[in-house]
């Protein structure tokens, strides 16, 4: 909904409004009600900001928390998805969020749950909102009473264990826990101006864009407009994912 605007927008109006505006506003525009999954959240889709680049995503849903080691371990009783490599024993913990996954075995995982995995803008909007805010809890600095970061506990926590770490449609532990792939490599560099609709990156050099900070993540480095790109072989004991799905 655009701010005074008397009811939903279409796509179309939403770019008109943008172009107008010079992307100073963002709106969301409806879709076709869908209730969301148990454990998922619709997020509407819309405009919005990321750093000098207009976006523009369509409504999906997304899963609440990160994908924990009880859901991937069914993956793997059913002989899909790979077990990850385990040197710490996570994986006799099912609460926690499975880790040490390379993004083709969360491709694989999100692919056999129904879903896929969010594209980085998805990811953004999801877990920041539609305004450029630092933390889902506004400008203020993180720290352990906020996010499980570096230095605030030994590993991953069990998923929404901070209040303050959630998102405004939901997600839990965006900026802490575990970080989290996502579907798509960098965007190209392009000149500012314009609305990308459904921006995917490329990953022809084989790297991934990771967002979200982890329990190793200095504070400094945990902000939500913060996403690594990352060789998409790599597994590491603070990464793990979770899903999304079109709607």
């Amino acid at each position: 909904i655009w701010p005074g605007h008397g009811g939903p927008l279409t796509p179309a109006q939403v770019q008109a409004r943008a172009a107008r505006d010079g992307g100073a506003r963002t709106a969301t525009f409806e879709a076709p009600a869908v209730t969301a999954p148990a454990g998922m959240v619709r997020v509407p889709g819309g405009v919005f900001q990321a750093g000098a680049l207009t976006l523009e995503v369509g409504p999906f849903l997304i899963d609440r928390a990160e994908v924990t080691v009880g859901a991937y371990q069914r993956c793997v009783d059913e002989g899909v998805c790979e077990a990850p490599v385990d040197p710490f024993g996570q994986m006799r913990r099912p609460e926690l969020p499975v880790v040490n996954v390379t993004h083709a075995m969360a491709v694989t995982y999100c692919g056999w749950a129904g879903g896929r995995l969010p594209s980085a803008a998805e990811w953004l909007l999801a877990a920041r909102g539609y305004e450029p805010r630092r933390f889902p809890w506004g400008e203020r600095a993180a720290h352990c009473g906020l996010a499980r970061l570096a230095g605030c506990g030994e590993g991953a926590g069990a998923p929404g264990g901070l209040a303050a770490d959630r998102s405004e449609f939901g997600l839990v532990d965006v900026v802490g826990n575990v970080s989290e792939w996502t579907l798509d490599g960098p965007l190209a560099p392009r000149p500012a101006g314009g609305v990308l609709r459904d921006p995917v990156g490329g990953s022809a050099d084989g790297r991934v864009m990771v967002r979200g900070g982890s329990f190793l993540s200095p504070a400094t480095e945990a902000e939500l407009s913060r996403a690594t790109a990352v060789d998409a072989r790599e597994a590491r004991v603070d990464r793990g994912m979770r899903c999304a799905r079109g709607i």
